[in-house]
Formats: structure tokens, C-alpha cells, sequence
């Protein structure tokens, strides 16, 4: 018979907080990081073609 924290203790929380947390940063400083290359590129692009 299961008892009712068998998942708990199984699956603690704090073991996979770090991991998930870890892998948002990354993911928000690639995506941050390709945003602001296309962003200077637009501005290269603009620049070129005498739209500012």
C-alpha cells in the first residue's frame, strides 16, 4: 500500500529547484543575447540603407 508521501520523499523538491532554475537563466541569457545581435543588426542594416 502507497503511503501518502511516498511521492515526496521520492521526488523532493529542492532537488530539482537548482536544475530548472539553472537551465531558465540560460535559456533567458541565449534568447537575450540573440535579441541584441538582431537588434544591432537592424540598426547596421537601417544605417546602410539611410533609414536613420
Amino acid at each position: 500500500m502507497r503511503t501518502p508521501h511516498s511521492h515526496a520523499q521520492r521526488f523532493p523538491a529542492g532537488r530539482a529547484a537548482p536544475a530548472l532554475t539553472a537551465a531558465a537563466l540560460a535559456s533567458a541569457a541565449v534568447s537575450a543575447t540573440l535579441w541584441s545581435a538582431g537588434a544591432e543588426a537592424a540598426a547596421l542594416v537601417c544605417a546602410e540603407a539611410g533609414l536613420v
